[in-house]
């Protein structure tokens, strides 16, 4: 189970880096100023703490002290759509 679990956790864990980090490109692009952004985020029931904790190094794209290097990600979401596939969940 352990393993099944790890599948399942990964894939929010990418998911929300890849939603999170989108979002402030399309605010900075949009000329939407980050605080704004995250204010609105902070009062919705979207925002969670892991928010708050990547913002910094996300909007000044400073990937110096990442915990999880993008290699490293792309393995983890191979082995996740893998998992999801055997499970009968393949993308259409």
């Amino acid at each position: 189970m352990g393993s099944k679990l790890k599948m399942v956790i990964n894939q929010i864990v990418i998911a929300t880096v890849v939603n999170f980090s989108t979002s402030i490109g399309m605010a900075k692009r949009a000329g939407v100023p980050l605080d704004i952004f995250m204010d609105v985020l902070r009062n919705s029931m979207l925002h969670t703490q892991y928010y708050d904790l990547k913002l910094p190094n996300m909007s000044n794209r400073d990937f110096k002290e990442i915990l999880f290097d993008t290699t490293g990600g792309a393995k983890d979401a191979s082995f996740v759509a893998d998992f999801a596939k055997e499970l009968g969940l393949e993308r259409s």
